[in-house]
This record gives structure tokens, sequence and C-alpha cells, in this order.
């Protein structure tokens, strides 16, 4: 959690209460898992870039140019080797993507043997009417996804 109450009211402004728990429990946790090269997909401004100590080589991938992502592509189609990175960081991307399998199957594919998957995605949230959102995913539905289709939990 945030440090005291009225710093996690303040990040209520502009954050969904999943998400102030999320960032908390990332920078808490997270991070000490996380090493070597790592992808953050759907990077947007690479919010937790900041928090990653143990980085030899970081990697942001967005299909968005105005978040200035050091890769411009699509998550359905990561332009990397096969494993290619020690982690992957995937956070509140899979709602807005058409398929969410292709993109756990591509995780999979750029992720050695080992590594690690850092996924976080909103379940109960307001629609964002401007937005290109699809999906919601509770926990059975994440682990279905990602054991199924491409063995990574």
């Amino acid at each position: 959690m945030p440090e005291n109450a009225t710093s996690f009211y303040r990040e209520l402004k502009t954050k969904t209460p999943f998400r102030v728990i999320f960032d908390a429990l990332f920078k808490k946790e997270a991070v000490k898992y996380i090493s070597g090269r790592v992808l953050d997909l759907g990077a947007g401004s690479s919010p937790y870039r900041s928090s990653l100590k143990n980085v030899s080589e970081f990697f942001s991938l967005d299909s968005n140019l105005n978040k200035r992502p050091i890769v411009y592509a699509d998550a359905h189609f990561i332009p990397f080797v096969d494993h290619a990175f020690d982690t992957v960081l995937c956070t509140f991307l899979l709602e807005y993507v058409n398929d969410p399998r292709l993109v756990i199957k591509e995780i999979q594919r750029i992720l050695k043997h080992n590594g690690i998957f850092v996924i976080g995605t909103n379940f109960l949230y307001r629609y964002r009417f401007n937005t290109h959102d699809l999906w919601r995913f509770t926990h059975e539905g994440l682990t279905s996804i990602s054991i199924q289709d491409s063995g990574i939990c």
C-alpha cells in the first residue's frame, strides 16, 4: 500500500484503487524477482522503470508513438528472437489487445526458460468509451490462457 492514507487518496485521483494497490505491490514485491534483460510490453510511459534495480537492459515496447517507446510494435507480433528476455512485464495491456491469447503466446516465445512474467490487468473498471477497451479477466481466466496456450503462469 502507499506510505499513508494521504498518498493513497492522492493517487486515487488519477488511478483506480486496483492500480494503486498493484503499483505498491509491484514496488515492494515484484521488483525482487525482476532482473537481466527486461521487456516492458505495452509500456506506455514505462512507470515501473525507475523501480527496477537489477536490470542489464531495458526495452519499452508500445504501439503508440506518442509514448516514445524504445521499440514501436504491436504486442501481437513482438519483433525479437525466441528466448530473448529474462523478464517480461505486461501491465494493463491485455484488456486492450484484439487477441490476448496470441499476445500470451508471443510472451512465451520471447521469454527465456525459467524467465519471469509479471502481469497486471483490470477486472472491475469503468467502461472507457473512447478507447479500444475489450476484455476483463479473472484470475482463472488469466491462468487458463497462460497455461493452456503457452505453458506459462
